[in-house]
């Protein structure tokens, strides 16, 4: 079966040449991420499906609830009926983002304070979601793509930038932010599972 969706779009971020689409379900505010079954492009969704699309926009399309997938982290993955376009119904602001979805409240970011954690990790078994929205303090990005910051008071280091709006960007430092951070299904390099800045609202 198929079923419609109406979402508030909050990233759209690099992921494998395509883009990862992930926001707030307008029925109950819960996560979502949009994926396709494109192995090519890692479930990610091409460019020419979303062009028209960025954060912030509330979208309508449809999403099928077949096949069933059990994930370990992303558990917000939704998967798109691509027979339908994705239509923007309006755009909203970030003042309407916060009203529905205050800013998250966590102890360590999926784990602990560092970008990426290690496939033989065991704290990866405290690790139930994949998204998240915060607000931080002292956010500085580099020139390879890597940034820092405070988040309730304690420092985080070395998390990944895929925001095609600071991807890329000279060295800034930025101060308070609203970040959405991703945390992937399956590790990279190494046996990283590597965190993602996906979006960076400004206050």
């Amino acid at each position: 079966m198929i079923s419609k969706l109406r979402m508030i779009v909050l990233t759209k971020s690099y992921k494998d040449h395509a883009y990862c689409v992930a926001g707030l379900n307008c029925n109950d505010f819960k996560w979502i991420r949009l994926v396709t079954d494109d192995e090519n492009f890692c479930g990610a969704i091409e460019k020419r499906d979303i062009r028209h699309i960025n954060p912030l926009d509330v979208i309508e399309l449809f999403v099928k609830d077949y096949p069933k997938i059990n994930y370990r982290f992303q558990k917000e993955n939704l998967l798109i009926d691509e027979n339908y376009d994705i239509k923007k119904v309006k755009t909203s602001s970030l003042k309407d983002v916060i009203n529905i979805h205050p800013p998250e409240n966590h102890e360590f970011l999926f784990g602990n304070n560092s970008g990426a954690i290690h496939e033989e990790n065991d704290i990866l078994d405290d690790v139930h979601s994949s998204l998240m929205f915060i607000k931080v303090e002292n956010l500085k990005l580099s020139e390879n793509n890597k940034a820092s910051f405070i988040y309730n008071e304690q420092n985080f280091s070395h998390f990944s930038l895929t925001d095609p709006d600071y991807y890329h960007n000279q060295e800034i430092a930025i101060g308070s932010a609203y970040l959405v951070i991703s945390f992937p299904e399956i590790p990279f390099d190494y046996g990283n599972y590597y965190k993602f800045i996906a979006k960076i609202f400004l206050k």
